[in-house]
């Protein structure tokens, strides 16, 4: 059977349309922070969704990704992501706005066996340890309540062209960590959810015969390697960044810097290149890492345009075979 590389990749798109802005800090000879924004700034700080999509399908083509892992695409995002020729997608979003796991895969080198989403853990507690809040929850005309909490994970079965190899590829978004004194939790049991499934669809795939099967989890953790999801992750996968075998990204710079770059390390905002910040990851199972790398979507010094995202694209290239 033959063998190949592939590029693999987890970018979190911001899912705003036109209600946003980006924050600069634009470097200058002293690295003073700017409060001011004039008019041509905030026209180019005020991005809509047409025009990051197409620096990010640039981003995409550009560095020639296989398989992407998105989040925070939402119903802004999906028509422009129906209509492309050159990938297909798999996955599935949350009941209002769309938002959830999606993967891009490339049509030239894959071919779509099978997909789906599934709903995560979600609830919130009183004082008494009641039950007050869950993802599907609803006011009394049935609107949906809960739906900031309504986290999924979409996946997608792939198989390699001409061969009788697969890639299991999950995404997800886990909830968000600033919320409440249970988020760790929260994301933790979200996290078992996700191993679990995992584990029974190569169990199942294995009953069919399908036993070349290659795994990747992409996503936006909203979690540190030191919070409590991340060893229910490495349990079952390796983090991509860790085991490259080749040129990888030191601890100096994070994926989710929030439109920020800055050089030098006494200026107040350097703090979001701090290592603690990386919450986007790319995890792996029977495929080796040769190279993990990192776009800077969220900066103005992105070759494929400025302020694509508030997070940055990263970018493992793997061998399968």
């Amino acid at each position: 059977m033959a063998s190949h590389t592939y590029r693999i990749a987890s970018f979190n798109v911001l899912g705003g349309a036109n209600n946003y802005k980006i924050y600069q800090y634009p470097s200058s000879a002293n690295n003073a922070p700017r409060t001011d924004v004039t008019a041509e700034q905030e026209a180019n700080i005020q991005r809509g969704v047409p025009e990051r999509f197409a620096k990010m399908m640039a981003m995409i083509r550009g560095e020639s990704l296989d398989i992407v892992g998105l989040q925070e695409a939402n119903n802004n995002w999906l028509p422009l992501i129906s209509g492309l020729d050159d990938y297909g997608y798999a996955g599935g979003g949350k009941k209002i706005d769309g938002e959830g796991g999606y993967i891009l895969y490339k049509k030239s080198r894959f071919d779509l066996s099978d997909g789906g989403s599934f709903a995560l853990f979600y609830e919130e507690k009183d004082a008494q340890g009641n039950v007050i809040l869950t993802a599907s929850a609803t006011d009394n005309n049935g609107n949906p309540t809960g739906t900031y909490h309504d986290r999924v994970c979409g996946w997608a079965l792939l198989q390699i062209k001409d061969s009788d190899r697969y890639v299991l590829a999950l995404d997800t978004h886990l909830h968000q960590w600033h919320c409440g004194a249970n988020d760790d939790e929260i994301r933790r049991r979200q996290a078992v959810e996700i191993v679990a499934f995992l584990n029974e669809k190569l169990e199942a795939l294995r009953n069919e015969g399908k036993t070349e099967v290659s795994v990747m989890l992409t996503g936006d953790m909203n979690s540190t390697r030191s919070m409590a999801a991340y060893p229910v992750f490495t349990s079952a996968l390796s983090d991509s960044r860790l085991v490259s075998r080749g040129e990888t990204l030191g601890t100096d710079l994070d994926s989710s810097p929030e439109f920020t770059y800055i050089a030098d390390p006494e200026h107040p905002a350097y703090r979001c290149h701090a290592d603690g910040w990386i919450i986007d990851f790319v995890f792996v199972g029977n495929m080796d890492v040769q190279n993990y790398r990192m776009v800077h979507t969220s900066t103005n010094i992105c070759p494929y345009g400025a302020y694509i995202s508030d997070h940055n694209c990263v970018i493992a290239e793997v061998f399968i075979g």
